[in-house]
């Protein structure tokens, strides 16, 4: 990819201005935005930068903390410092995306970890097999 950095930044500022969250405090809307640059890598690190190893890393250990955690913790601390619902999930141009393919709630998580396991097969097979 010619410019993956403008391609990086035009994602995280999609993903942001779809995200409709409204916090009056400047550490959590920090927090969110930092919060959807990661979100933007762990889906499109691999595509975009293709340090395949790295992004597997930075992905396995993501989906370990949401096992342990059930819902991201850097969630739960953007809802506490903007006074939302502890379980308001975060809102990413993927919940836009895979909606149609998600007819109930608990179907979401089903479709984003199936996406997710795609995507360590596919940084698994560029950074140890190809």
């Amino acid at each position: 990819m010619k410019h993956p950095f403008i391609v990086f930044i035009f994602l995280v500022l999609l993903q942001i201005y779809l995200d409709n969250f409204k916090c009056d405090n400047l550490q959590g809307r920090l927090l969110l935005w930092a919060h959807h640059i990661f979100s933007v890598y762990l889906i499109f690190g691999a595509f975009i930068f293709t340090n395949y190893k790295l992004h597997l890393t930075v992905l396995i250990a993501s989906l370990l903390v949401h096992i342990v955690y059930v819902q991201c913790p850097i969630t739960t601390i953007n809802n506490k410092l903007c006074k939302q619902p502890t379980k308001k999930p975060m809102v990413t141009f993927l919940n836009h995306v895979l909606k149609p393919f998600s007819p109930s709630k608990g179907t979401m998580n089903t479709v984003y970890h199936s996406l997710l396991g795609f995507i360590i097969l596919y940084d698994i097979y560029n950074g140890f097999i190809r």
